[in-house]
């Protein structure tokens, strides 16, 4: 096999990306400074990629125009200049006045709150704490009042069982799930079928391998769920004859098998060992509530209501959370807005203001860019 000595073996890489939305969680972003970076593992794998970053990305395309936002939307400009200013760090005392006074709970009333359709099932919940999302998501499970199930997976060893969600890629040890709730998919299933990671729909019937309906029975070998994912699903229907289920889409369990290395205590002789973890799983999560961890890069159609907390915990949050809705009337916010949250309490961090560094570098680039390839339009 020829081995290339060039940068990425000599392939093309494109980078696409918003620096003002969360940085990557358990690794450091490229605008990180090497004294914030950690550990000397974490600063030998970034200080790399860095210097990759750094020495070869020079031709910056910058899209300008916010398509997510609805262009019909009688306040898409007002939104358009809050985002930019809530990601540059300069809201102003009229976009916090605005923000508050149509899209906190706390100023327009609960009778509102609820005549605006904020209480609807339909409504998505962005928290900041996994705690909160499993709790909002429980509390919505219930007010279905139908039977719950609870899917358990099937773990290769006890080992495999005491592994979080995160080391099998989403993959729960269990998930409560009942006909008529929201779902979000944790794989990339059929993409070219709109069925990606992110994608949610609503659970429709649950099918065991003999064909009876137990809601005791808690295999996932011997079942699969029926979900419609609506219009994102762009496949061949399943039934063709019922053209309300076209979107509906059989959920199967899914089988990780990873490698976990096991490092020998001092007493044992030999060196670190490697040995196979296997979850099988469905794909699948409750999806009324999630993380704005887990919102980011997703397109929210509908209402959603924010929960941001009392700080800006980590750089780029309120930012993610507001830019998932589509228009200004679709946010509503819990726990009231005060000025200081989105103004000192975001640009105060050290974060932030390195970020800012970056986009302002990334911004030169782009400007290189356009009359270096005497660009006159930048579509998106």
């Amino acid at each position: 096999m020829k081995v290339s000595s060039l940068p990425f073996g000599g392939l093309i890489v494109v980078l696409v990306g918003d620096l003002a939305q969360l940085p990557p969680v358990g690794a450091v972003p490229v605008w990180c400074e090497r004294d914030k970076v950690g550990s000397k593992k974490k600063d030998e794998k970034t200080m790399r990629g860095r210097t990759l970053w750094f020495k070869h990305f020079k031709t910056i395309i910058e899209l300008k125009q916010n398509v997510r936002i609805k262009a019909d939307d009688v306040n898409a400009v007002a939104f358009n200049h809050f985002l930019e200013n809530l990601a540059n760090g300069t809201i102003t005392t009229r976009n916090w006045e605005h923000v508050r006074d149509t899209c906190s709970r706390d100023t327009i009333g609960d009778v509102e709150w609820s005549r605006r359709g904020f209480n609807k099932p339909s409504t998505t919940y962005l928290f900041t704490t996994n705690r909160d999302v499993l709790k909002k998501n429980h509390e919505q499970l219930k007010t279905l009042q139908k039977p719950i199930f609870k899917a358990m997976a099937y773990n290769s060893t006890k080992t495999a069982k005491a592994q979080r969600a995160d080391f099998f890629q989403g993959l729960p040890n269990h998930v409560y799930l009942s006909e008529s709730s929201k779902v979000l998919l944790t794989s990339n299933l059929k993409p070219e079928l709109g069925l990606a990671n992110g994608s949610t729909g609503i659970v429709k019937a649950f099918v065991w391998e003999d064909g009876t309906t137990n809601e005791d029975l808690a295999d996932v070998r011997k079942m699969f769920v029926w979900v419609d994912f609506g219009d994102q699903y762009v496949g061949e229907s399943f039934f063709p004859a019922k053209p309300e289920r076209s979107g509906w889409f059989p959920i199967f369990p899914i089988q990780l098998n990873l490698p976990q290395k096991k490092q020998l205590s001092s007493t044992e002789s030999g060196s670190r060992t490697t040995t196979m973890l296997s979850r099988m799983m469905l794909p699948l999560k409750l999806a009324w509530s999630w993380t704005v961890h887990k919102s980011q890069g997703q397109t929210i159609e509908g209402l959603v209501v924010l929960s941001l907390g009392d700080d800006e915990n980590t750089s780029g949050l309120s930012y993610t959370a507001f830019s998932r809705a589509q228009r200004f009337g679709n946010v509503g916010v819990n726990g009231g807005i005060p000025k200081n949250r989105i103004t000192t309490k975001i640009t105060r961090k050290d974060t932030f203001q390195r970020r800012l560094t970056a986009d302002s570098q990334l911004s030169k680039n782009a400007e290189e860019t356009t009359r270096t390839l005497n660009l006159t339009t930048t579509n998106t």
